[in-house]
């Protein structure tokens, strides 16, 4: 999960400052939204320094959905990704 996060922010980055100006022009809330699919596993959900820095320049709070069991397999397909063999 971090790296996708990694890579939303690397996107997000040169918009920074349009980011916040929206936000405040606005009274926008900015907020980062995380979605983690298990079935038997127990996951380590951690945010690289880099994320939180970034999240704290916009004034974004980041939220995570934990999916456990038989919702697991609602999960939507990755791109790029192929499925794990059940």
């Amino acid at each position: 999960m971090n790296e996708q996060i990694q890579r939303l922010i690397a996107q997000l980055e040169p918009k920074t400052a349009e980011i916040v100006r929206v936000r405040d022009e606005f009274g926008a809330e900015v907020r980062i939204y995380c979605a983690v699919y298990v079935a038997d596993e127990t996951p380590n959900i951690s945010f690289n320094p880099d994320v939180v820095a970034w999240a704290s320049r916009v004034g974004a709070s980041i939220s995570v959905d934990l999916y456990i069991g038989d919702e697991a397999l609602l999960r939507p397909p990755l791109k790029g990704f192929e499925a794990p063999p059940n």
